[in-house]
């Protein structure tokens, strides 16, 4: 057995301790003899600091043993810790390599997007270009359309046998027929001079927008031209019952149309005097 097995003995067996300290504490024959020649208490207090100095030993060897197994936890817990952080610092570099491939993933996308767009707004400004030439070409006819569909339902009756088709292409085919423009015009001028339709203003309106469609297919049919001042003529123009008996055109009511090829007045111009 070394020292070192010693020391751990030493350690470990309290009674073992206790023991050798009366041994050295009690004097051997060698040194009762030797008292003779040596005083017996300086043998003792040599002996007493050996045994302090093994007592100090094996108490420091015990703390340091202590300390030993404390450092151990500290090691391990540190290593526990790194082991952690590494796991961590993995999950982190995963995550990033993930949030690095959406990334280029929604890049791409935005230059898609950024395309479509881009290719949105050329169909839009061509729409538009579109929207505005129809707008121009169709809003008469919609806005015309319009009013016809607010007569009272007692002025469409009276001509549903000239609209016989009351959607918006059937209004404009039917308005502009030849005959129909004619009996229209009857039908308006027979209103005015009655006045007792409401629709009256409307229906003028109506038949000015489908007398300039009318002259598209005919382009040799035109407006009578009237002047306001102009003499009163019976024989180009009618007068409505509110008139003056004779005298200068005041206002121009429902206009007449004639045919330039050969200068025939076809219908008169009403007119209040």
């Amino acid at each position: 057995m070394d020292k070192k097995d010693l020391l751990k003995l030493l350690t470990k067996d309290s009674e073992l301790r206790q023991l050798i300290r009366n041994i050295v504490a009690e004097p051997s024959d060698s040194e009762a003899t030797a008292s003779k020649t040596e005083p017996a208490h300086a043998s003792q207090a040599h002996i007493s600091q050996q045994a302090e100095k093994i007592d100090a030993l094996i108490e420091q060897n015990k703390q340091l043993t202590e300390d030993n197994m404390d450092l151990n936890k500290v090691i391990e817990k540190f290593k526990t810790l790194f082991s952690n952080e590494e796991q961590t610092s993995q999950a982190l570099r995963e995550t990033r390599t993930v949030l690095e491939q959406r990334l280029s993933t929604l890049e791409q996308d935005l230059e898609s997007l950024k395309h479509a767009k881009q290719q949105s707004e050329q169909q839009l400004t061509h729409c538009q270009s579109d929207l505005a030439h129809y707008q121009q070409q169709f809003q008469a006819d919609v806005t015309h359309y319009e009013l016809f569909n607010g007569l009272s339902a007692s002025t469409q009756r009276s001509i549903a046998g000239i609209f016989k088709d009351s959607s918006l292409p059937g209004f404009i085919a039917c308005g502009v027929q030849d005959r129909n423009i004619d009996s229209f015009w009857q039908y308006i001028k027979t209103q005015v001079i009655e006045a007792n339709n409401p629709d009256s203003d409307v229906l003028i309106r109506l038949f000015d927008f489908l007398f300039s469609r009318y002259t598209y297919a005919y382009p040799h049919i035109k407006k009578q031209t009237v002047a306001i001042g102009e003499r009163f003529d019976p024989v180009k123009h009618i007068k409505t019952p509110n008139s003056a008996t004779s005298g200068t055109i005041q206002a121009i009511i429902l206009s007449g149309w004639e045919n330039t090829n050969n200068d025939k007045l076809i219908r008169p111009t009403l007119v209040r005097l």
